[in-house]
């Protein structure tokens, strides 16, 4: 009976192990073209939401103060859910050793820039409804250098490792 527990604990003990092992081959790091291949495809797709955000001229011309202010939080609050969901996908990335380093500091840059977003989402609720005043907090708040930097200094750094190695990939660095 013994003998039987024994055995069948060897067994348990073995099937983890298997198993541990098969995730651990998971993981393999991607390669640097299939890493930024994968970087370039998943920043597209935020840009081309981001893109959908955007209010046709016609939409723009029939905001009122209310409206715009409305706009504006519902705009700030969807950058922010494109930004993290593009970034988790991005932090997903296994990238080669030698690119994680820059790939973990664009991670950490672009989480930041989305809760930069949220926390402007919220700052907005705050200002009055006329347009003067919501153009005011974005050309003073929202879209200015600082806003952008960290992320865009983090991402030209991939950039430079992708020409280093000779990757032929833009990865669209610098906020428009």
């Amino acid at each position: 009976m013994k003998s039987r527990a024994v055995l069948l604990s060897l067994a348990v003990a073995l099937l983890a192990m298997g198993a541990a092992a098969q995730g651990c081959s998971g993981t393999k790091s991607l390669s640097a073209e299939e890493y930024f291949a994968k970087l370039k495809s998943i920043s597209d797709e935020a840009a081309e939401k981001e893109t959908a955000l955007q209010p046709s001229e016609e939409e723009a011309a029939d905001f009122t103060g209310e409206t715009e202010k409305n706009f504006a939080i519902e705009f700030l609050d969807s950058e922010a859910a494109i930004i993290e969901d593009a970034f988790a996908q991005i932090e997903d990335l296994n990238p080669p050793d030698d690119i994680k380093d820059a790939h973990d500091e664009f991670v950490r840059t672009g989480k930041e820039r989305a809760e930069t977003f949220r926390d402007f989402a919220d700052q907005a609720g705050d200002i009055a409804a006329e347009t003067e005043a919501i153009d005011e907090f974005f050309n003073t708040k929202v879209f200015v250098q600082s806003t952008f930097a960290p992320a865009d200094e983090a991402c030209s750094a991939l950039q430079e490792i992708a020409v280093a190695k000779e990757i032929d990939t833009d990865l669209s660095c610098e906020a428009e």
